[in-house]
């Protein structure tokens, strides 16, 4: 089963290529400022760590350098995200026009029993929502990428400093990383069903408006209005569902992000009383300590970003080059 999933994520992801690549020019261009970026992110957490040393040591000269340093650095990173931002929104623009196109015409392309067959919402959704979704593919890869690596950095800046800590470090990651990717997994499974939910509600929207003259000339107001109303508060209630689980799991994280904040301070306290740890390397860890928590929520992000996508793709796809349709 498993295997079949890769399988189809790696054709969809082929296929997908076959419109990005449209922004070719774009495309290096983003790469290129990436790279730069996530180099610098990974680099930014030693210099910073150097600035808190020299501010405990009081060595005011140093700082001084060093703080030149980090704001130098950190202005050519602001400029790298504007450019960053810029070549992204070319690919999505790019992206997006040419995915919405090619399925507008394997639409039209469709035997009229397959229209009359599946309501219009199917449809108009996947034209609309689902392309929205694979587009936004490159970007959310490139960032969650970009954000491990400039965590990486801090981890990287913890294991110097101090060994014991840094395993500390991987342990509140790895209970934060469980935490956030059992919300996400639950999340997922609540989108999937939301997503053939909002598919009928916007067909429905889309016929009542449609055929408004018709619907009062039969006098079926009140029926349409019913049929609406339920697909909305359908619909409506798979959204709160999604939030109450964010809202659960955001709170059992932050909770052991508290938990982890004073572990921390008491195996900090512990270490120092036995001389393995100084104020100053303790001071620039507990600064980093939220950085270290949240160091593998990247990793369940791409994870089930996938998820997303194969679910996006999927629908796109089937459209576009599947038999599922008859045309």
């Amino acid at each position: 089963m498993r295997s079949k999933e890769n399988k189809t994520f790696k054709q969809n992801l082929k296929k997908t290529w076959i419109y990005i690549k449209q922004a070719k020019l774009n495309l290096f261009g983003y790469i290129f400022v990436s790279i730069i970026e996530a180099i610098i992110s990974a680099v930014i957490p030693l210099l910073s760590a150097k600035v808190i040393l020299n501010i405990s040591n009081g060595i005011i000269e140093q700082l001084i350098y060093s703080s030149l340093t980090v704001f130098l650095i950190e202005l050519i990173l602001y400029i790298l995200f504007y450019f960053k931002g810029f070549f992204y929104q070319k690919i999505y623009q790019k992206t997006l026009i040419s995915m919405q196109k090619s399925l507008a015409k394997e639409i039209l392309n469709l035997e009229v029993e397959e229209i009359d067959k599946h309501t219009s919402g199917l449809f108009i959704d996947r034209l609309n929502k689902d392309t929205q979704d694979i587009s936004s593919l490159f970007m959310e890869y490139t960032y969650w990428v970009s954000y491990l690596i400039a965590n990486i950095g801090v981890l990287i800046t913890v294991f110097i400093l101090n060994k014991y800590m840094f395993v500390y470090a991987i342990i509140t990651a790895i209970i934060s990383y469980l935490i956030n990717k059992k919300s996400l997994s639950k999340q997922y499974e609540v989108a999937k069903n939301l997503k053939t939910i909002q598919e009928n509600k916007t067909g429905l929207i889309s016929e009542l408006v449609r055929g408004i003259r018709d619907i009062k000339v039969l006098n079926a107001s009140q029926t349409i209005l019913r049929q609406t109303s339920n697909r909305i508060e359908e619909a409506t209630i798979e959204q709160v569902h999604i939030m109450n689980i964010k809202r659960f799991f955001g709170c059992m994280g932050n909770e052991v992000r508290a938990l982890s904040d004073l572990g921390l301070i008491i195996f900090g306290c512990y270490l120092y009383k036995h001389s393995l740890l100084t104020i100053p390397t303790f001071l620039i860890i507990y600064n980093y300590q939220s950085k270290i928590c949240n160091l593998l929520n990247g990793v369940a992000q791409l994870s089930e970003y996938n998820k997303k996508f194969m679910i996006a793709s999927n629908r796109v796809y089937e459209v576009i080059e599947d038999d599922k349709f008859k045309k």
